[in-house]
Parts: structure tokens; C-alpha cells; sequence
């Protein structure tokens, strides 16, 4: 990794006496952040996504069945991170009591990553 110069040294005066002080290069413009009408309907789609959900929560029979997929899918993901192999089929059978001896190491690698 190369580091660039963040500012440079000049002799200025302070008092009446010379000085080397250090300046610092301009700081990059302020970031453009969208328009507080375009942040409102997103804030407002966002509210009505999370209502609807909470309204369909009660009738589902297992509320808890909604975080099984997305939670192995991300453990399947971060093991990829780490070089590990898996599918979100091996994963499920192996949650299923496949025998130890059928599940694939890196299945049961990534089976630990699960609560």
C-alpha cells in the first residue's frame, strides 16, 4: 500500500520569527447527499415494508422458519471468505441429520459457523 503526501512543509513567519509549519492539502468536497424529499420516501418505503412484516409475523406458524435461509446463506458466504466451500443444499441435509461420514468437511465447517 502507497501513502501520498497529505500536505507539505513551508516556512512561514510567526512572531517576526521564520517557521517551518506543516499545511495540509484541501480536504476532498462534502459528500453529495440526496435531496431531503428523495430521503423521506425512502425512510417512508422503508417503514411500510418493516409494518407489513410485523402484520404478516402472527400468522405464520414458526416466525423462527423466516431467519433459517438468510442465516445459513451468510454462513455459506463468510466461509467462502475464508477458501471454504459449501452449498446451501449440503448445509439444510446436514441440518437434517445427514451421517457425518456423507456430509462433505467443508459442509461441516461451515455448519459450525450456524447458533
Amino acid at each position: 500500500m502507497r501513502r501520498s503526501s497529505t500536505g507539505t512543509y513551508q516556512t512561514t513567519t510567526a512572531s517576526g520569527e521564520p517557521v517551518r509549519s506543516f499545511v495540509p492539502h484541501p480536504l476532498p468536497p462534502p459528500p453529495q447527499i440526496p435531496p431531503r424529499e428523495t430521503l423521506g420516501h425512502l425512510l417512508e418505503a422503508a417503514a411500510t415494508a418493516l409494518g407489513r412484516l410485523d402484520a404478516v409475523t402472527p400468522l405464520l406458524p414458526a416466525p423462527a422458519f423466516m431467519v433459517y435461509g438468510p442465516i445459513r446463506k451468510e454462513a455459506i458466504l463468510s466461509s467462502r471468505i475464508e477458501g471454504i466451500r459449501s452449498s446451501l443444499t449440503g448445509l439444510m441435509l446436514h441440518d437434517a441429520g445427514r451421517p457425518p461420514a456423507a456430509t462433505p468437511a467443508s459442509t461441516r465447517e461451515t455448519a459450525k459457523l450456524v447458533p
